[in-house]
């Protein structure tokens, strides 16, 4: 839910403030980099360090968020080309003027799934690590294919 100052933020036609989109990622196989602000300086949230580098995340119809994240700084990409199994994201925002009051999010559980990638470039969707938000072929459950349900 967001906070009234986002809301404020969100509505108004300009203010002296700048909101970061925050992303922790985490796996197994990544040692180092696990934090990202599409910032072009480093962030401090909640006591962890956020690397600076642009990255953009639009919400879907879904639910989900389909995410492209710029992989120049070269200890990111180091750390998304050794992971082998899917990465779990983490997405919030913040105010850089009080980068430790989280005022949109956090959105938690998320799989980065779909995921592709150039010398430059990640992309690829968030989605809700749940059965329920898994994509189903729309004629998977139909009565032809499954009498029993219908």
């Amino acid at each position: 839910m967001p906070s009234t100052a986002f809301t404020r933020f969100t509505n108004a036609p300009a203010t002296g403030d700048a909101l970061i989109d925050l992303l922790e990622v985490t796996h197994d196989d990544l040692t180092g980099i696990g934090y990202i602000a599409c910032n072009t300086e480093d962030v401090i949230h909640a006591g962890k360090r956020y690397v600076g580098t642009a990255f953009g995340v639009q919400p879907n119809e879904r639910g989900s968020f389909e995410i492209s994240l710029d992989i120049v700084n070269p200890e990111i990409r180091r750390e998304v080309h050794r992971a082998t199994a899917p990465l779990r994201a983490t997405y919030l925002c913040v105010f850089a003027h009080n980068p430790d009051e989280i005022e949109y999010g956090p959105f938690t559980d998320h799989i980065l799934r779909d995921v592709s990638w150039t010398d430059l470039t990640l992309t690829g969707t968030l989605e809700l690590d749940s059965v329920e938000a898994q994509i189903v072929p729309g004629d998977y459950y139909s009565p032809q294919n499954t009498p029993g349900i219908y």
